[in-house]
Formats: C-alpha cells, structure tokens, sequence
C-alpha cells in the first residue's frame, strides 16, 4: 500500500505551519533582549545607590535595592491632582541619588497625604531609568529647598533614577507574562506540527477524519484512492469517496458522503497598485464543520462544483436567500 504521496503533501503543508510560529519565538527572545526583561530573573542585588549606577552603566535595567537615609525632596509625581510617588534624594559619597517612590509604598492614601521626611532603610524593587531633563528638573526644585544653586547639584546628582514607582506598576511583570504564554504557546505549536511531520496519522488533517468514522482506515482509503486519481483542478482532488483540497496553509480529506453544502467566495486583493480577485471553495460537512481552500481560479472552483453537483445531486450548490429560509 503505497501512501507516499498523500504523505508527502500533508508534510509539505505543515513544513510551511513551522515558519509563522518560528517568527514568534524570534519575536519573543527579540522583545526580551530590548526591553531586558530577562533581568527579572535574576535581580542583582544593591546595597547603596553609587552600585545601581554602576549596574545600569553595565547594562542592567532592573535591580534589587536595599538603600538607607533617603530623604523627602519636596517634590511629588503627580497625575491630574492624585500624587502616584514621591522623589527622594540619597547623598553617598559626596554624590545625590534621587528615588522615586510610589505613594502606595509610602502609605500615602485619601487621610494620609504626608510623605515620611526620612525613610532609615528601604528595600525594593527598581527600574533603573536615565532621563536627563527630569534630573535637571530635580534639581532645580531641590536646590531651592535646600538653599543650594542648581549648578552645584547637578555636578553632584547622578543622572540614573532608581525608580521604585516604575515597578510598582507591574507593567513588566505583565509583559514578562504575556511574552513567556506566546513563545510557550508558539513551541507548543512547533512541537505539535513536528510531531505530525514524524508521523501525518498526528496531523489536524488525519485527525479530524475521526469525525466520520474509524480515521486510520479512512485515511489509509484515502490515501490509496489519491495514488490513482487526478486532480480536477490545481489542488483539488475528488477520488471515488473522498474531497481531498490544499491550498499553501491547509490540506484537507472530507468523505464524499459527508459533504452536504459547497460554494465558491470571491476575496479582493491590491496587487502592484490594481485589484486582483482570487477564489475559495468552501464545502460544508454533516457535522457543520467547513473546509475551505483558498487562492484558486473562478474556472476552477467551478469546475469542481459542478463535478459535486453531477455526482452527488444531493448536495447544496452556492447560496441564496432563498435555500436557505425556514
């Protein structure tokens, strides 16, 4: 029993499924090496800021920080009239830090709008962020709380904001989610159309003979009326007791006795500036599922409904308003 060539065309068909679900994996590594979400596998940890400076130089964007003596500013980040965080500044070293806390964090609600003066020791994690114009802008507020001049403590301000507020959110973690869920979702699909490249018996395309019966034994008839017909048209094949269809993403086998309604749909396509229209045939079964090859011919299509509506006068051809009313 040679099963060859029906073999062959399934494994073609789902060679091609491989690439769609490859370029979501590309895409998810790609995501997490820009965006540097794979740091949040591995916080490294910081016991003062003059470290997280350090740590962003290197290229690290998310770290766990552990800081002590972190003073109010004065200054909020606010969003309409609600305060989100606060900015605190850090002096190590004869250098200011500033952190940005989210109000949450600090306890800061409808009754308690009054952020600590002094936070002793803080934990937590941070985005480290570089954002010129927003330290400048610090600076210019600080400076006049604390009586200095605003050139002075810009020579002495680090220029990388410890933003605590940032991961508050949990943005990341959600993005971290969602990427993990498609590229886990992607190798699925790779793995599962691999498995029916091994072996087709696995495929969508074999599986869902099960539908009309044992799918082993319509699939070895299958295959077997398949070495010895010809195609109706491009793609097409309509054996003694099969409809077997492909298009460059589908392949499907459907019992002839199974199909009880086929029609033909136009799709609009602008090719190099002009309208090119293709065609889809789409065949109904017994159990409402549809199976529908696309991109062929008008001639085509029609010629295989005509070969259905011949051999099987039972089956519904086209649509109207009018078949169809109850």
């Amino acid at each position: 029993m040679n099963t060859f060539h029906l073999q062959a065309t399934i494994k073609k068909i789902n060679r091609r499924k491989l690439i769609m679900p490859g370029i979501f994996v590309v895409f998810c590594i790609v995501m997490l090496h820009v965006t540097k979400l794979y740091n949040l596998f591995s916080l490294p940890v910081v016991t003062d800021p003059a470290q997280a400076t350090s740590e962003y130089h290197t290229g690290t964007s998310y770290v766990n920080a552990k800081l002590s003596n972190l003073y109010y500013t004065g200054v909020n980040y606010t969003r309409g009239r609600n305060i989100k965080g606060c900015y605190y500044y850090c002096l190590y070293e004869n250098n200011c830090y500033y952190i940005l806390i989210s109000a949450s964090t600090l306890g800061l609600d409808d009754y308690s709008k009054t952020p600590p003066a002094v936070i002793f020791e803080f934990s937590c994690k941070a985005k480290l962020d570089s954002n010129i114009s927003e330290i400048e802008a610090l600076n210019n507020l600080v400076s006049t709380n604390l009586n200095w001049t605003s050139q002075a403590l810009n020579m002495m301000s680090s220029k990388v904001l410890i933003n605590q507020y940032r991961m508050s959110l949990g943005r990341e973690y959600i993005l971290l989610v969602f990427i993990g869920l498609t590229a886990l979702l992607a190798i699925i699909h790779e793995f599962i159309i691999i498995v029916s490249l091994i072996n087709p018996l696995y495929s969508r395309t074999v599986m869902r003979l099960a539908r009309y019966g044992n799918k082993l034994e319509l699939y070895q008839s299958a295959c077997d009326e398949f070495e010895t017909s010809h195609a109706y048209a491009p793609g097409i094949t309509l054996t003694d007791n099969f409809f077997i269809a492909y298009d460059r993403h589908n392949i499907h086998i459907v019992p002839l006795d199974a199909i009880v309604w086929a029609y033909k749909f136009g799709t609009m396509h602008t090719r190099m500036l002009h309208l090119d229209i293709s065609y889809s045939l789409s065949v109904v079964a017994c159990d409402k599922k549809h199976y529908i090859v696309h991109h062929k011919t008008k001639d085509a299509v029609e010629l295989v409904l005509n070969a259905l509506q011949t051999r099987f006068p039972e089956i519904l051809i086209g649509y109207s308003a009018g078949k169809f009313q109850s």
